[in-house]
């Protein structure tokens, strides 16, 4: 339960101080894939977020779901 926890804080920080910067950089990106380069974005920051949490497991396929 503590990793769940852990897992939501690590989430919100990230998608608070560094998701912002990379859709300002990835923005040229963004528009010319009609805004699907903003799915790989999200699925990025949620795996980064299961790799920093212990006791967390992640696939691919979860990041990209857990991403929509």
């Amino acid at each position: 339960r503590t990793a769940l926890f852990l897992f939501a804080g690590s989430l919100g920080l990230l998608n608070a101080t560094v998701k912002p910067l990379l859709q300002l950089l990835a923005w040229p990106i963004t528009c010319l894939t009609f805004g699907l380069f903003a799915l790989v974005i999200n699925a990025g920051l949620f795996a980064l977020a299961a790799a920093a949490t212990p006791g967390i497991r992640l696939t691919l396929l979860g990041a990209v779901l857990g991403a929509l």
